[in-house]
């Protein structure tokens, strides 16, 4: 009894120490900000073209920075109207370029967001919490 409790205690530490870094891997705000835009924007707007301006959104932070990166572009044309593909290669590119270029992940994903929000209209845009 008292080693399956030891056990038990040792796998919830390693869960309440994982659970910080495995939230850093994948952008949540992000993806709530793109569900916000999908379901509630005037006009339907096309994932792809969100998911190029939000790429595009990283990239300016990154050489506004300084900060280097290779990598070929994404496939946009292969989202088509999947909301899921957008959001998908959005992560994957984020992930890239937080391992690649030593980022902060908060930074990286709130330029995704504010290049995401940038290209739907002129009034349209993203305040981080910091400002």
């Amino acid at each position: 009894m008292k080693r399956s409790k030891s056990g038990l205690i040792a796998v919830l530490l390693l869960i309440l120490f994982t659970l910080p870094a495995l939230a850093a891997q994948q952008p949540a705000v992000f993806e709530q900000a793109f569900s916000l835009v999908m379901d509630n924007y005037v006009e339907q707007p096309d994932p792809s073209y969100l998911a190029s301006s939000a790429v595009r959104g990283m990239e300016e932070l990154l050489r506004a920075n300084n900060r280097g990166y290779a990598g070929a572009e994404p496939d946009y044309g292969a989202i088509g109207s999947d909301k899921a593909k957008a959001v998908g290669l959005v992560n994957d590119t984020w992930s890239r370029l937080l391992e690649s270029t030593g980022s902060d992940a908060r930074e990286l994903e709130h330029a995704a967001i504010r290049g995401m929000m940038a290209s739907l209209d002129p009034h349209t845009l993203f305040t981080s919490p910091e400002a």
